[in-house]
């Protein structure tokens, strides 16, 4: 009795092992949506696929978390690529070049605090686009006493 249980635990693991034929992958880059099937386990395989090129900066998300493309394909039921693109843009009028999701993400990537009271010329949702110019200019803490 002993032996059959550990034959059937042994086969379940090995059986969700093994590769349960291609995957598609929804890819989205910027507003385009493209579908990517492969029987790779590697992400670089779906963007060929896919027939798109990463270049420096840009980031590749996987339902949300940050992957590399050389990360392994998880089998899920559904797969959603984004790729954010890295864009020129410039704050206070000094130029920089990065990816991110909003100006916030933007801002706070070059390593500076947001506040509440902080004021923007563009909202810090907005999507970070190329040639957008920023103007920021943080709040100041006042002690009334």
């Amino acid at each position: 009795m002993r032996h059959s249980w550990l034959i059937a635990i042994t086969a379940l693991a090995l059986g969700a092992c093994q590769s349960s034929g291609p995957l598609t992958i929804a890819i989205i880059d910027g507003q385009t949506v493209r579908f990517a099937t492969s029987t790779s386990a590697l992400m670089e395989d779906f963007l060929n696929k896919a027939g798109l090129e990463l270049t420096a900066g840009d980031i590749l998300l996987l339902n949300g978390q940050p992957v590399t493309p050389a990360s392994p394909v998880p089998h899920l039921p559904r797969l959603t690529l984004q790729i954010l693109r890295s864009v020129n843009f410039s704050v206070n009028g000094t130029n920089h070049r990065l990816a991110s999701r909003s100006v916030a993400e933007a801002l706070s990537s070059l390593g500076m605090t947001l506040y509440a009271a902080d004021s923007f010329s563009a909202a810090p949702w907005e999507p970070l686009v190329s040639g957008l110019a920023v103007g920021y200019s943080p709040s100041r803490q006042v002690t009334v006493s």
